[in-house]
């Protein structure tokens, strides 16, 4: 299984670090992370995770929805679209949570 939306989210936070001039050990303090786990998320080495994106987007000031919209559906994506009723599936989902 592939994690292009977690690679993408540490080179997001890397981006926007280096952009920034803030050090690594800011955005790891800022994150609860360490130094080397934060380094490894921007590198693809190490798996982010979607709990990080609020956080991200403070600290860059981003567009948290958008953010989480496309790190999101990315993640949904990657993890599902083998199963050949996917977007069938997602359909029903979303007339799920609207019914509620």
């Amino acid at each position: 299984m592939s994690d292009n939306w977690s690679k993408k989210l540490g080179a997001i936070i890397k981006e926007y670090r280096e952009a920034n001039n803030l050090p690594l050990r800011k955005i790891a303090a800022n994150l609860d992370l360490d130094q080397s786990t934060l380094s490894k998320i921007e590198k693809g080495d190490r798996k982010g995770n979607i709990e990080m994106i609020p956080t991200v987007a403070n600290l860059f000031n981003l567009d948290y929805e958008g953010l989480q919209v496309d790190i999101l559906s990315d993640k949904l994506i990657e993890e599902n679209q083998e199963y050949p009723l996917f977007k069938e599936a997602l359909e029903e989902a979303l007339n799920k949570l609207n019914r509620k």
